[in-house]
């Protein structure tokens, strides 16, 4: 839901609430207020929430690059298209789409992840862990609780794994 969305809805149930005390004390000035309280929060709360799990998610994650930095929304149209792709299963033109966004915007996390995962989908093990690999050496960048990071850090840990069995597999069957 955008903002757009909450302050429309948050306005909706405000003016309910102010139609029904007004039903029960016939005071036209409490509907009014009321129905203009309800505009002026539908204008405040959505701000609100979007400041306060911002500051949050700071708290929790740190302090990084935001979905909503510059640099993310100059490549939105990009990142939507590419994410069209992969649901479209249209690997080879997906992973095309993101080494573009990474080549315009090497220190986005989010499209190298989403890299490493159209590699793993796409049964490229090897460069999804070489994507992966790459997230967890720039965490100085990224910070080192970047959720992106703590998945890419896991994620290695397992197809590193998942890799040695299958050369062992193939040791063992030579």
């Amino acid at each position: 839901m955008d903002d757009r969305q909450i302050r429309i809805c948050f306005q909706v149930f405000l003016s309910m609430v102010m139609i029904i005390v007004f039903s029960f004390t016939g005071e036209p000035l409490v509907l009014i207020g009321g129905l203009l309280m309800a505009s002026l929060l539908g204008y405040l709360v959505p701000s609100g929430v979007h400041f306060i799990s911002n500051v949050f998610g700071q708290l929790v994650y740190g302090f990084f690059s935001s979905d909503d930095s510059y640099e993310y929304r100059s490549f939105q149209d990009d990142m939507d298209k590419a994410k069209s792709l992969v649901r479209g299963e249209e690997y080879d033109k997906a992973i095309h789409a993101y080494r573009e966004i990474i080549q315009k915007s090497p220190l986005m996390c989010e499209p190298r992840y989403n890299l490493a995962q159209i590699y793993w989908r796409a049964g490229y093990p090897g460069l999804a862990l070489s994507e992966y690999n790459g997230i967890v050496a720039m965490k100085d960048q990224f910070g080192s609780t970047h959720p992106l990071v703590l998945e890419s850090e896991r994620a290695t840990e397992e197809l590193k794994s998942m890799l040695s069995q299958v050369g062992k597999e193939s040791l063992n069957n030579t």
